[in-house]
């Protein structure tokens, strides 16, 4: 286990807090998370619904569930080359991730070939997401940003150079285009659209090598 100290943004204020990020949670902690993120997910949904929000205009990735997520990466013959990340603050999960290794390359040039780390999700916490529709603000900020950041130190780490792949919910495109993301044509899976990080944008963007 790896816990780093990280810092990220209290939303309400703008002040500076002091948060913790695990690179290496078992899967048996999604499950906790889940449990945390569980009552506020729902409160969130209720009043996404009596809103009369259409369902595609709903924040992405409302609809998972981090404890099914567990029992099936239990299950997953890839479950070594999976590795979970999770961001706290005072004990509260914030924000979490899983990746995945070893099982995608880069299709955008120069790279094309080459070993990726693929992102497969990443969340922030109910309590930190805004839908102004319904009067919820978020409590803390740079989450995400600082997940994006520690998938990209690990796929440095084990030598591929900052590269990053992954399918975007359609609310997220904009956020991963602002991380030197480029889109890649004809990898689409789900309705989602792929997105890559070249280690050139990496260098550039997140300042590694």
């Amino acid at each position: 286990m790896s816990v780093h100290a990280v810092p990220i943004i209290n939303a309400r204020d703008g002040e500076v807090v002091d948060a913790e990020l695990d690179d290496d949670l078992s899967i048996e902690a999604l499950l906790d998370i889940e449990a945390e993120w569980a009552a506020d997910r729902e409160t969130l949904r209720e009043a996404i619904r009596k809103a009369g929000i259409p369902k595609a205009e709903w924040p992405g990735g409302l609809h998972w569930d981090w404890g099914e997520k567990s029992w099936r990466l239990s299950l997953s013959a890839r479950r070594a080359k999976y590795r979970i990340f999770g961001l706290s603050v005072a004990g509260t999960w914030q924000g979490v991730m899983l990746t995945l290794k070893d099982t995608y390359v880069a299709h955008l040039a120069p790279d094309a070939g080459k070993p990726l780390v693929y992102l497969d999700f990443i969340e922030v916490a109910p309590g930190n997401r805004t839908v102004r529709e319904v009067g919820w603000r978020r409590k803390y900020g740079n989450i995400g940003v600082t997940l994006f950041a520690a998938a990209v130190a690990q796929s440095c780490a084990l030598g591929c150079d900052g590269r990053l792949g992954l399918h975007a919910l359609e609310q997220a495109e904009t956020f991963y285009l602002g991380r030197e993301m480029a889109a890649v044509p004809r990898q689409e899976k789900e309705g989602m659209k792929y997105f890559e990080l070249t280690a050139a944008a990496a260098a550039k963007r997140h300042g590694r090598r």
